[in-house]
């Protein structure tokens, strides 16, 4: 009896594949079903080419693990930002803090710099500044706007009043014309005992004192000058940066706002006004004073030595 041989032992036919879950997996399959988390997903490239390389296919949860992996960050989709009406396109990309206001300052300097060319011109960054002390519009900020300055004029006019108070009270043209007719005066006996003869010496030294007190005004006024050329400048430019602030501002809706600007306009224009006049009449008092003060040294070197020299010789003959 011939023994008995295994039935597969000469079939050509290759045996079938284990199960990946069997025992005799093969050790690759065994990696594939092993996911490790702290490792960074495959992608389904990275799978094909792990099945490529190892020449042989996958199991099946392996390649479905490959295949559910994340997109690289490049090839995400993001929404896009969101923009708030009235941004420009070129700046959408900047972080958005709030909404976009358009920069009022900017626009009234460009107005300004075409209404006050010259008062712009002498300072242009303290226009823009006081243009954004004022801008945008608020009812504390338009009521008092300008008013230090104001009541600075206010103060220097009634202190200026008092410098011309003073050389009016002098009244030193014609204190200079009675002194000199009373020394060109020749009185009789008769006179000089019903009236007080003025002699040449009394006359100088009245002369002399009417210029010691005019000279004294001088400082005082260029003094005055000086302070009401700064303030006028001050108004000159508050009323400019108002009425600027108004026109680019428009319509105001609030009654009571609008009605403050306006009154706070026609305050600043009169205290401005006052500011020109009083300035020029300042510089008219110097010419003055400084044209009575040259007739005061003619009056001294000039007619009184010719009043003392024409006395002496009509005493001699």
């Amino acid at each position: 009896m011939s023994p008995k041989v295994p039935h597969r032992l000469f079939d050509d036919t290759p045996a079938p594949t284990p199960d990946a879950a069997s025992p005799a997996s093969p050790p690759t399959a065994r990696r594939a079903q092993a996911v490790n988390f702290d490792e960074p997903p495959r992608t389904a490239d990275a799978g094909r080419s792990m099945r490529e390389s190892t020449g042989a296919e996958m199991p099946a949860r392996a390649r479905h693990a490959a295949d559910l992996a994340f997109d690289p960050p490049t090839a995400r989709r993001t929404a896009p930002p969101c923009v708030p009406a009235g941004v420009p396109a070129g700046v959408a990309s900047q972080p958005v803090l709030g909404p976009a206001i358009p920069d009022v300052v900017t626009h009234a300097l460009g107005h300004a710099r075409a209404a006050y060319a010259e008062l712009v011109a002498q300072d242009e960054p303290r226009f823009k500044l006081k243009l954004s002390q004022l801008l945008p519009f608020k009812l504390a900020g338009v009521t008092s706007w300008g008013a230090d300055a104001a009541q600075q004029q206010s103060r220097l006019a009634t202190d200026a009043a008092t410098v011309m108070r003073t050389y009016s009270d002098l009244n030193g043209s014609e204190v200079l014309e009675t002194t000199l007719d009373a020394a060109r005066a020749n009185p009789s006996r008769l006179q000089r005992l019903i009236t007080r003869h003025r002699s040449l010496d009394d006359c100088r030294l009245s002369i002399i004192a009417l210029r010691e007190r005019l000279q004294q005004l001088i400082p005082e006024c260029e003094e005055f000058i000086n302070e009401q050329d700064h303030l006028a400048r001050e108004l000159a430019l508050y009323l400019a940066v108002l009425s600027v602030s108004a026109d680019v501002t428009g319509a105001i809706a609030d009654a009571v706002l609008a009605g403050a600007v306006d009154q706070r306009r026609r305050a600043l224009q009169s205290s401005n006004q006052q500011a020109q006049v009083l300035k020029q009449t300042l510089q008219e008092l110097r010419g003055l004073i400084v044209a009575l003060l040259g007739n005061i040294d003619h009056g001294l070197n000039v007619t009184l030595p010719a009043i003392e020299l024409a006395k002496v010789g009509a005493a001699g003959r």
